[in-house]
């Protein structure tokens, strides 16, 4: 912005310069008007300078606002497909453990061994003891992916905005 400046300050100087080199006095009227006419358009280009550099820096601040919202969209919505997967998981092993408790309770009832019954019991209640922590690890994370759900909404809803003012940068950018 200051060498435009520099620049143009020269510009002027050379002018008054090549006034005088020819004779001519730098006071002349019409001289007078072409200078204020310089500085004139010296002021607007100036003033222009300093608005496209506050519209770059507010541009370039919503761009890292941006991108930094979509990577935690990306986080929250990587978290979601985390927590859905092992959803997924606890309900195809339910059914596994459950028909292994059946083949464990039948082997028992067929069971005249008492040892091997004691043992068959034994390990029926941990299967049962397994299959009811799957049940409550399970509620928690259906528990966990309403949370991630709002807040993937939430934080959808924040790009979007920020999305929507850097739309409204652009058309105010545009020429009218």
């Amino acid at each position: 912005m200051m060498s435009l400046t520099k620049c143009l300050a020269v510009s002027v100087a050379l002018i008054f310069l090549s006034a005088a080199a020819r004779g001519q006095s730098p006071a002349q009227p019409s001289d007078t008007q072409v200078l204020q006419a310089l500085l004139g358009e010296v002021r607007q280009l100036r003033i222009s300078l300093e608005r496209a550099t506050i519209v770059s820096t507010r541009m370039q601040m919503a761009l890292q606002r941006m991108r930094l919202q979509e990577e935690r969209v990306t986080r929250v919505s990587q978290q979601l497909e985390e927590t859905r997967k092992t959803i997924g998981e606890f309900e195809s092993e339910k059914p596994r453990i459950a028909e292994r408790i059946k083949d464990v309770e039948e082997h028992a009832r067929q069971t005249a061994d008492p040892m091997a019954r004691g043992q068959m019991e034994a390990d029926y209640k941990g299967m049962k003891t397994h299959l009811e922590q799957v049940n409550v690890l399970q509620e928690q994370r259906r528990a966990r992916e309403g949370e991630l759900a709002s807040q993937l909404l939430a934080e959808q809803a924040k790009l979007n905005e920020l999305n929507d003012r850097l739309n409204q940068m652009e058309r105010a950018l545009e020429p009218q």
